[in-house]
C-alpha cells in the first residue's frame, strides 16, 4: 500500500478513525475520531437506535476526511 493513498485511507474508515490513524502523522487524530464513533454508537444504542442517522452521517464525515487528510487538505481539525 502506497503511502497516503487517499483511496486506501477511505476504504479503512470503514472503522471510523483507522485510515486517518495511518496517514496522520502522530496517529492521535483517528484514535480522537474512533473514541467519539464509540461514543456516538452507545448513545444510539441507549435510544434505541433513534440517533443512528447521527452515527451514519458521522461515519461518512470520517470516510471522507480520511480521503481528504491523505491528500493533505484535512475536513476536520482536532
Amino acid at each position: 500500500m502506497a503511502e497516503k493513498n487517499p483511496v486506501w485511507a477511505a476504504v479503512l474508515n470503514v472503522i471510523p478513525g483507522l485510515g486517518t490513524w495511518l496517514v496522520c502523522k502522530n496517529g492521535s487524530k483517528g484514535i480522537k475520531l474512533f473514541g467519539i464513533a464509540i461514543v456516538l454508537w452507545i448513545v444510539t444504542m441507549i435510544s434505541f437506535g433513534l440517533l443512528g442517522i447521527v452515527y451514519f452521517a458521522y461515519w461518512l464525515v470520517v470516510i471522507y476526511d480520511g480521503y481528504m487528510e491523505a491528500q493533505g487538505k484535512p475536513l476536520i481539525k482536532i
